[in-house]
């Protein structure tokens, strides 16, 4: 087979390129740097996602964590709320009391 293409000019006998063959071969050092570059971004992407599944699968965790203590402490308020609720109530049972003594005329008052 010939080193040139049957449409290429035929170099004529003084002409520098006399010398220059064009083979159209891919040398095998260029094609396994090309797989080997595949492979290392392949590599370096699997790794990435792997690291990404992890914190998220960490965060999600934390998410749950703190969804559950929001939750026992709106429990908790409720708790505390209907507590202030029951002591706001005592309070006016005794400030009542208190004015309704008060109001009471001292003679009539036991001693």
């Amino acid at each position: 087979m010939p080193s040139y293409r049957e449409t290429d000019r035929m170099p004529l006998e003084g002409d520098r390129r006399a010398g220059i063959t064009i083979d159209r071969k891919i040398p095998l050092w260029g094609i396994l740097t090309l797989v080997g570059a595949i492979l290392a971004q392949g590599g370096i992407v699997w790794s990435g996602q792997r690291e990404q599944a992890v914190e998220v699968r960490h965060q999600s965790d934390q998410i749950s964590k703190l969804a559950l203590q929001v939750e026992r402490l709106g429990a908790q308020l409720a708790t505390k709320d209907s507590k202030d609720i029951e002591q706001d109530l005592r309070l006016n049972e005794l400030s009542r009391r208190v004015l309704t003594l008060e109001t009471v005329p001292q003679a009539s008052r036991p001693r």
